[in-house]
């Protein structure tokens, strides 16, 4: 009437099931032993010349169920170890299934089965002995057994462990939602920073000013994701957009609330330098946190003398030469600086629209005259946090929603874009904008 199935391993306590079965030798009780292993010897030994026991070195999987089946009460483990402790075997939900009483050791794990499973203290063969005689002697106590048992496999099929989850899974929208949409110029920056991205084993990813976070749900995926944005504002919107992705990130207010030690694969910062006065101090704390052998990617508007009202009302203190820009990054204490320009003809174009309806804006606001932004005493330190002039810090915080597309037109824009994004390519010396990659060394220099 009772089965045991499996390795005879410690985990198992197959000598304390023998003993066990020793004890009710002349008892109406009969088993089958079913496997092989490191405890079989001693199992054998024990029970020499029991007259009720059966034995099987080996069972097929497609008979086993009906073995099991066949038998009133199945073992499940009795060992003793701290494995033992923390796990329910096959064997017991086997048994449950088949619907046979299941006499397994009374453990943290098999708390979990509640009454589905009639437990034991682990190794305690006298105690194993006494359950199997009462089971094998009150028929009432073995159906009830049973009963509970079958039970039990029915609150522990995949449809039932799952329901809760596939319930909240059901609640929540179909779908993720589509990726925030990119302006004109940020979809042509893009087409060069993802291919500089696949070329990267990223782990974690610091990301310096994500704005509204349409960089940010693109870099997140994947990784462990952290951004340092100094509006309120933008950075509510990002942690909201990361979470509807599935990609929850770490948003920070100050890089002074990242530990002092702290490194990333990749550090990024997409149109963030311009707004810093004291870029070379930004650059230099930004580079510090690279881990060595990672990357630091930026981008920024090029060409110093295209200073223009878009500029102004997006807060710039300045547009970059490359040689120039590169020479920050070298500064800063990367290696293998690369610049590449952006924008290669159409960005022109756009950014000559940009600058008439920047030009508007500021003729609308009563905005100071060109070169009044930019010489001030703001002082914003390598977090680029805007201080000094109050305007400048303004305008530089509404710059991530400066003719920003709406969401619906995410893939309009990436569309219109694709003729732009195939000639940069074939021009990477031409354009408005600059994408720069450097990398930290992988040991000081010496």
């Amino acid at each position: 009437m009772v089965v045991f199935v499996g390795l005879f391993t410690p985990l198992q306590g197959t000598p304390t099931i023998a003993r066990a079965l020793d004890l009710l030798r002349g008892q109406p009780i009969s088993a089958t032993l079913v496997g092989q292993g490191q405890d079989h010897a001693e199992v054998r030994a024990i029970l020499a010349d029991h007259p009720g026991v059966t034995w099987h070195d080996w069972v097929d999987a497609d008979a086993l169920p009906g073995l099991v089946a066949g038998h009133d009460v199945c073992l499940g483990i009795v060992g003793t170890g701290p494995k033992a402790q923390r796990v329910v075997p096959t064997k017991v939900y086997q048994g449950l299934a088949a619907g046979c009483a299941v006499v397994t050791g009374d453990t943290p794990a098999a708390e979990a089965l509640g009454d589905g499973v009639l437990r034991v203290p682990p190794g305690d063969h006298a105690a194993l002995a006494e359950t199997l005689l009462h089971l094998a002697t009150d028929r009432e106590a073995l159906v009830m057994a049973r009963r509970r048992a079958r039970a039990t496999a029915a609150s522990h099929t995949p449809e039932a462990v799952t329901a809760a989850l596939d319930a909240r899974l059901r609640q929540r929208p179909s779908g993720r939602p589509a990726l925030p949409p990119l302006t004109f110029n940020a979809w042509l920056r893009w087409d060069i920073i993802s291919a500089e991205l696949a070329r990267l084993a990223v782990r974690d990813v610091l990301e310096l000013g994500p704005g509204e976070g349409a960089a940010a749900c693109r870099l997140a995926p994947g990784r462990a994701y952290t951004g340092v944005e100094l509006s309120a504002r933008t950075r509510a919107i990002t942690e909201q957009r990361l979470a509807a992705q599935g990609s929850p990130g770490r948003l920070l207010a100050s890089m002074d609330q990242l530990a002092d030690d702290e490194q990333f694969d990749l550090v990024c910062a997409f149109e963030v330098i311009e707004h810093i006065d004291d870029d070379a101090a930004a650059l230099a704390a930004w580079a510090a946190r690279v881990r060595p052998g990672g990357a630091l990617i930026l981008s920024t508007p090029g060409g110093p003398e295209r200073m223009g009202p878009a500029d102004r009302i997006a807060g710039h203190f300045r547009r970059y030469d490359p040689t120039a820009l590169a020479g920050l990054a070298r500064d800063a204490g990367l290696v293998d600086v690369r610049v590449v320009h952006v924008g290669y003809p159409f960005g022109y174009a756009l950014e000559a629209v940009r600058n008439r309806v920047a030009a508007r804006r500021l003729a609308a606001q009563g905005a100071p005259p060109a070169g009044t932004f930019g010489h001030g005493p703001a002082d914003p330190g390598p977090d680029g946090a805007q201080g000094g002039d109050p305007d400048l810090a303004s305008f530089t915080e509404g710059s991530s929603s400066f003719l920003q597309p709406p969401a619906w037109a995410g893939p309009a824009t990436r569309l219109a874009t694709a003729p732009g994004r195939w000639a940069q390519r074939r021009f990477p010396d031409r354009g408005p904008g600059l994408v720069l990659v450097g990398r930290a060394p992988l040991a000081p220099p010496a």
